[in-house]
């Protein structure tokens, strides 16, 4: 009773999470699209690199769980485990990547444009 309760909130938590990151690709897109090209729109598509990651490890955690007490053909449940894994550190990683140049870029804006690129 208690692995079924357990398993039920690993499935649904991991739906709903699925949709708010499918969710959040969609606007993050919008705003891309709305957006002027120029340092920040390019920190803006990062993210959306590092959504796109995240949602798929995330979805196929959802898969994972919905397809753990049942038989999937093909090893469905360890191949999308192994996904899962492998998405979460990739978004990790460029996770990193992207707020390092998000530093960078908050640097250049705090800076005044007198003291960028060596003129004083």
């Amino acid at each position: 009773m208690m692995e079924e309760t357990i398993l039920l909130i690993a499935q649904v938590s991991s739906a709903l999470t699925s949709l708010a990151g499918i969710l959040s690709l969609i606007y993050l897109v919008y705003a891309i699209k709305k957006i002027l090209p120029g340092e920040f729109r390019n920190a803006l598509f990062l993210s959306l690199v590092f959504l796109i990651a995240a949602v798929i490890g995330i979805s196929s955690m959802a898969i994972y769980h919905f397809t753990e007490n049942h038989f999937v053909y093909g090893n469905m449940h360890v191949i999308t485990d192994n996904v899962w894994y492998s998405f979460m550190f990739l978004a990790l990683a460029f996770s990193l990547f992207e707020s390092w140049k998000l530093h960078k870029l908050g640097k250049s804006i705090a800076l005044p444009a007198r003291f960028r690129k060596g003129k004083k």
